[in-house]
């Protein structure tokens, strides 16, 4: 997926420094204008929760109605130590663990799908359930290397345990495009219950950290785009 390349703030830093070079015309001056406040958007906590709200409400939260057959958790990269030892990335331990509770509450199976994503690595569904210790209680899908392939894995997972419903298992920021990839293949998708977005004051104050939230929200837009230019996802799968 090429879209490594998205480094905001850098695009609106180069605006800017082109308007300023160009600031005795009328355009000169709108790139000044139009960059500032877009980097001044950029720093303010509640632009990036406005940004991931929809993302994280792609799917609709379980009720007491529904009857999910397993619980879905695509993994989110590993690591290695100085020692050689492989471990997860804190998000493909968080997801997990989410998932492995969620398992255990509702008393259904935990499908944990995760390949071999470069060579010389091994597949991210074992190193995470291993480390959880946790591979007696789960079925891991190993050949997957990104979410249409972890939606795959787990449709296919799914079609062995004769199961329509999921509960997905996944960050906030990757609900909307995980959730459009399960249903692309078949699949019906409902995630735990999430806090309500609020805003305070403070979400309108400038602070640095704030530019992290914006550029994961996104990347993950610009991701949904082009998996529905790819084909690997259709406009009616992310409702």
């Amino acid at each position: 997926m090429p879209l490594q390349a998205i480094n905001l703030p850098i695009p609106l830093v180069l605006l800017l420094v082109v308007g300023l070079l160009l600031r005795r015309r009328p355009f000169g001056r709108l790139l000044v204008g139009l960059s500032t406040v877009g980097l001044v958007l950029m720093t303010l906590p509640a632009t990036g929760k406005v940004m991931l709200a929809p993302l994280a409400s792609a799917a609709r939260t379980i009720a007491a109605a529904d009857m999910p057959g397993a619980v879905a958790v695509p993994t989110s990269g590993i690591y290695r130590d100085r020692s050689g030892a492989w471990w997860p990335e804190a998000e493909s331990l968080r997801r997990t663990v989410d998932g492995l509770m969620l398992s255990r509450r509702h008393g259904i199976p935990l499908i944990v799908s995760g390949g071999v994503t470069d060579e010389g690595r091994p597949p991210e569904a074992e190193v995470v359930a291993e480390v959880l210790g946790a591979l007696d209680e789960v079925m891991l899908d190993v050949e997957s290397r990104n979410s249409r392939e972890n939606a795959a894995g787990i449709a296919a997972a799914a079609k062995r345990l004769k199961i329509e419903l999921v509960l997905l298992a996944t960050s906030d920021r990757h609900v909307a495009r995980m959730a459009a990839c399960l249903r692309h293949e078949g699949l019906k998708v409902v995630t735990a219950e999430r806090p309500e977005v609020r805003l305070g004051w403070r979400d309108f104050l400038p602070q640095v950290a704030a530019l992290g939230a914006v550029r994961v929200a996104a990347y993950e837009y610009a991701a949904i785009a082009w998996y529905l230019i790819a084909g690997h996802i259709e406009l009616h799968n992310l409702i």
